[in-house]
């Protein structure tokens, strides 16, 4: 069963322009490092392996992939 994850955006200073939040599906938090690497750029390997680690987790049932992004 998938979770949903909620990860904060991970991209460095300022915060005011590349801020935000994704809410994503996956069965793992391998397979969520994995969506959100096919689906945004990392430019910052440490900041988006913190993110991705302390990501809220939340039972549910989804398809895995992307259900809302809220970047700047």
């Amino acid at each position: 069963m998938n979770k949903i994850y909620i990860v904060k955006y991970w991209e460095p200073f300022p915060e005011s322009e590349y801020g935000g939040m994704i809410v994503a599906s996956a069965e793992s938090r391998e397979q969520l490092k994995n969506l959100l690497k096919e689906n945004f750029e990392v430019t910052d390997k440490k900041r988006f392996e913190e993110a991705v680690n302390t990501a809220k987790e939340v039972s549910g049932y989804m398809p895995a992939g992307i259900l809302a992004e809220f970047t700047t």
